[in-house]
């Protein structure tokens, strides 16, 4: 039997019978469940944890739809010789508030059951690890988690003055910083004549841990979704138009509303777990190129080639 997936909000699937009709098969989140579908080393001791959506005792690739989501971000990763994009999209609309609220309310769902699938198969992914309940709920960082991020420390070099040499210092006006000259001779016409070159800046000891740069602070942001879109050239993400012409990924701007369907799995490096997102099609509902802006009236489910 020859079988097909399209998806909403979730996942609904649509499906071939023998007799060649095709019906939408409706699965909410809550009426999933997740079952492994093998573990895939990767680069730098990275795992790729790939999982399969059962609804009513038959497997699929575990693929979400979301309503419309603002594009907050297109980000281009460059890694060697490969060129990536990656797209983040705010839980947000200003076309179907609502369905962006249900969106994520969805996801939540979908944290929840990838928590529990990681507590059961916590011996397959970390084989070397004995790791407790809340262990593994701190290891994830799912679809509705905040984003954290700490910056990193600069260095900032300290230029300290040669005690052999006669120098000037000229102060600066809150008495923090010296810029240090280095006395020099230059011989004219026979002559002895100074002169005085700065050579670095020189930080007061009484000042010195007044100017040593504070512990860098964690900082957070609302969740997004982050999405990858499918870069093989036989299979490419598809970006459709509202009159279902495809567009180049280049014409997504920040701010357009789009409709996303993409496959997850599952990535876990150095301990923690997050969700990646692999792009199949973008449906554009806004393109703010254009004078007027386009309403989405309802929660648009895309139509598949047979």
């Amino acid at each position: 039997m020859d079988e097909k997936a399209a998806f909403i909000c979730g996942a609904t699937f649509k499906t071939r019978f023998p007799d060649g009709e095709y019906k939408i098969l409706a699965a909410p989140i809550s009426t999933v469940d997740l079952v492994p579908n093998g573990i895939i080393p990767k680069k730098n001791k990275r795992q790729q944890i790939n999982l399969l959506a059962k609804i009513g005792g038959k497997k699929y690739p575990l693929r979400f739809q979301t309503t419309p989501l603002i594009l907050s971000k297109k980000r281009p990763i460059s890694k060697g010789k490969f060129q990536f994009t990656v797209l983040d999209f705010d839980y947000a609309s200003q076309l179907d508030p609502d369905g962006a609220n249900k969106t994520k309310n969805e996801l939540k769902l979908l944290d929840n059951k990838i928590i529990d699938f990681l507590n059961i198969s916590a011996k397959k992914i970390w084989p070397d690890k004995d790791l407790c309940y809340e262990e593994i709920v701190a290891s994830y960082e799912g679809f509705t988690s905040v984003r954290k991020w700490t910056p990193t420390q600069s260095a900032q070099p300290q230029v300290e003055p040669q005690e052999s040499v006669a120098d000037a210092i000229i102060e600066d006006i809150d008495g923090d910083l010296k810029l240090v000259y280095e006395q020099k001779e230059v011989k004219v016409d026979g002559g002895g004549k100074f002169s005085y070159e700065p050579t670095g800046l020189k930080i007061e000891p009484k000042k010195r841990k007044q100017m040593e740069p504070e512990t860098p602070q964690t900082i957070e942001y609302p969740p997004q979704l982050t999405i990858f879109p499918r870069s093989k050239k036989e299979q490419l993400c598809k970006v459709l138009t509202l009159t279902g012409k495809p567009v180049m990924l280049s014409a997504l701007t920040q701010g357009l509303e789009s409709v996303q369907v993409f496959e997850i799995c599952l990535i876990e490096d150095a301990g923690k777990i997050k969700p990646s997102c692999t792009g199949i099609e973008i449906n554009l509902k806004e393109d703010h190129r254009e004078p007027s802006s386009h309403v989405a009236k309802s929660v648009y489910v895309p139509v598949l080639n047979e």
